[in-house]
């Protein structure tokens, strides 16, 4: 490097003088600085490329950049000018819009609440990071709900099939409220009385809780519940990006829901049938 700025210091990890005595080999994947060579390559001495890359920092981290370099001739030397801004955020915003697209593929592909759960589960994972995941489903006007699906680390009080009240259940508030809640307290104490339920799964070892309504035709039909080991796991982000998965899921699961319901019907209706034809023949 002939120059460096600070931004290129703090974003890198290095001091100034450390990052002057290495080059760009040094801060950028193997494969991804042959590949900007190989274009370079290509260029007249001078001209402009604009590449997507990916920088390591200091520690090791690895960061998505957006490099726009510049050949000239300075001083009698072949150099390069390389401005880059760092663009996680926007791979962050494509890969969520991917996933969701996904989820939507998959979830509208089927018919069979199962293959729903288990399929937004796989999808939902890739971008938000729990140790437990619960779908609860509204079961009486009284505002019971029932466990629908659970995966990852078991808690024996929420099994499913198990009927439970929404009173003391983040369940019960998101149920009401009908919008997303974080709870993520640093002391089991400070939940005890508000949510009786989530103070007993909290000693399990899940200290980190989110949890979005399912809204299909204006109704709420139940919740979506994310558990973590972690503490403060979880962001005003995590939490929109939820409640958007939410809403995407809710209608698939009340199709899911009435699909099965026609189903039952109609072989109720078969066995009824069978029955009168059978009374009538003997």
């Amino acid at each position: 490097f002939l120059q460096v700025n600070d931004v290129a210091c703090r974003r890198l990890g290095y001091t100034r003088k450390e990052l002057m005595s290495l080059t760009p080999r040094d801060i950028t994947l193997p494969e991804e600085y042959e590949r900007i060579v190989d274009k370079r390559i290509g260029l007249t001495s001078q001209g402009d490329i604009l590449v997507e890359t990916v920088h390591v920092t200091k520690d090791g981290l690895k960061i998505p950049v957006e490099s726009n370099i510049r050949q000239f001739q300075y001083l009698g030397r072949q150099v390069a000018l390389s401005i880059s801004r760092d663009i996680t955020e926007r791979k962050l915003a494509e890969q969520e819009t991917a996933i969701l697209a996904e989820i939507g593929r998959v979830i509208g592909s089927t018919l069979d609440i199962n293959q729903v759960y288990k399929r937004v589960d796989a999808e939902v994972r890739k971008l938000i990071p729990y140790d437990r995941l619960l779908v609860n489903l509204k079961k009486t006007q009284e505002g019971e709900f029932i466990v629908a699906y659970a995966s990852g680390v078991d808690n024996p009080r929420r099994k499913i099939g198990d009927l439970y009240p929404s009173q003391g259940s983040a369940t019960g508030v998101v149920m009401n409220t009908r919008t997303g809640i974080l709870i993520q307290p640093t002391d089991a104490e400070e939940i005890k009385d508000l949510y009786p339920n989530l103070y007993e799964t909290f000693k399990t070892g899940l200290r980190s809780t989110m949890s979005v309504p399912l809204i299909s035709m204006g109704e709420v039909i139940g919740s979506m519940n994310f558990r973590s080991e972690k503490l403060k796991a979880y962001t005003e982000q995590d939490l929109h990006l939820a409640e958007r998965i939410g809403m995407q899921i809710a209608g698939a699961i009340a199709n899911a829901q009435l699909f099965s319901k026609c189903r039952l019907a109609e072989e109720r209706y078969h066995r009824i049938t069978e029955a009168i034809t059978d009374y009538i023949y003997t």
